[in-house]
């Protein structure tokens, strides 16, 4: 079983390449696409420290209209340690599920809408340090199971196209800031980047992409 993760910021186009590469490239093929965004089990524990400490508030989207929680982990020092380990708790509870489930349904192609480097951006982001979380123990666990996969790629847009696509995205700055997150991990990780501005040309590249690991694995 061949695992395909496909990661970057909301609105890059994620969801609809998978569904591409299912329908016109691996058309032959038993796929099985799986929105890898993590499932709070554990994770329900800080949500109710992080109201306990005042940590969790609303804000309205003038885009939508709605009301969406706010978690202000930053601010407390057990969270920010913390979060990310509750949250790989969760996301490999669903991996190892998932990767079950698809041995029992003999699935040739898993491709992953999201995978842990996607989580990882989001709690760097959240609290707001980076550098620290990056060079943790924790960090280096979920980046192996990137590299795990027969084949991980960032897809990249500029910020103000994916706010476009995106109408649940609250500002622009945040998706430029996790844009440059998911760049320099792409740099660190050796992880081919896609520019998907064509979704034609997307799939071409991911083709190439697909085609030389498949070469490189019967080699092996």
């Amino acid at each position: 079983m061949r695992r395909i993760g496909l990661c970057g910021i909301d609105g890059s186009g994620k969801t609809t390449v998978a569904n591409q590469l299912a329908k016109k490239l691996f058309t032959n093929k038993r796929v099985w696409i799986v929105w890898f965004r993590w499932r709070a089990f554990f994770t329900y524990i800080l949500y109710l420290y992080s109201r306990i400490r005042g940590l969790t508030s609303v804000r309205l989207n003038p885009r939508t209209g709605e009301y969406d929680k706010v978690h202000l982990w930053y601010k407390d020092p057990f969270l920010r340690k913390f979060y990310i380990w509750f949250i790989f708790i969760d996301m490999l509870l669903h991996y190892i599920v998932t990767i079950l489930v698809a041995k029992v349904k003999q699935i040739d192609i898993l491709i992953f809408d999201r995978f842990f480097i996607d989580s990882f951006v989001d709690v760097a982001y959240e609290i707001k340090n980076f550098n620290s979380l990056f060079k943790s123990v924790i960090a280096k666990i979920m980046f192996s199971f990137v590299n795990s996969l027969n084949l991980c790629i960032v897809l990249d847009i500029e910020p103000a196209i994916a706010f476009s696509r995106k109408r649940d995205i609250h500002d622009l700055s945040e998706i430029s800031i996790k844009r440059k997150l998911y760049l320099l991990l792409a740099r660190y990780l050796n992880l081919p980047v896609i520019y998907n501005y064509n979704i034609f040309i997307t799939l071409q590249g991911i083709k190439q992409l697909a085609d030389k690991e498949e070469v490189e694995h019967c080699r092996v």
